[in-house]
């Protein structure tokens, strides 16, 4: 099984820096609760083990967060766990 870190990591991958899109980190958490989402519906199964939190602003893999946060994420960055 993937980690949430794994999933994020695609997802920056996917982000188009030419044209300027930039992926926040509130964007990037609200695409780990939905893939996370489809995943079960379609699989019966978690795509990640990471929880996902109910914060004020949205729903949040407080592990990715954090550490996408202190990053400053930017398109097509990949992160390395320290």
């Amino acid at each position: 099984m993937k980690s949430a870190y794994d999933i994020a990591n695609y997802f920056l991958k996917l982000s188009d820096e030419d044209s300027g899109e930039r992926l926040s980190n509130m964007k990037l958490q609200e695409l780990l609760y939905y893939a996370q989402g489809f995943h079960i519906a379609l699989h019966d199964i978690p795509l990640f083990e990471d929880s996902i939190l109910a914060w004020i602003h949205g729903p949040v893999v407080a592990k990715e967060s954090y550490e996408y946060k202190k990053h400053g994420l930017i398109a097509g960055f990949q992160i390395s766990m320290l």
